[in-house]
């Protein structure tokens, strides 16, 4: 079932946006107290379009980003190398990815 997000300043307040953005969902995720109430509002009200969420979610979920291990797989191979190349050329102060 959709959900409408409130969206805040951190990260575990900014994680329904990033869900509901990969699914085509934004519009759902509200920058405002009045935005939040006139989405949530408006959804519950919308029968025809819950409806049809309901049977599509699923799917929309499936073939968005959040699913593609592949993908995935690629991006955050390439995110390692990057950062060891930047510990490599010493723009990584030693110990920093390590959490030291």
């Amino acid at each position: 079932m959709p959900v409408v997000s409130r969206v805040g300043d951190v990260h575990r307040a900014r994680v329904g946006l990033t869900i509901l953005e990969a699914v085509g969902l934004g519009e759902l995720a509200c920058e405002d107290d009045e935005a939040f109430i006139a989405a949530a509002v408006g959804l519950a009200s919308d029968r025809e379009r819950l409806h049809h969420l309901h049977g599509a979610l699923r799917e929309r979920m499936r073939s968005s980003p959040l699913c593609d291990g592949r993908d995935f797989a690629i991006r955050f191979e390439e995110a390692i190398r990057h950062a060891w190349r930047a510990w490599c050329r010493g723009e990584v102060p030693r110990g920093a990815m390590l959490g030291a």
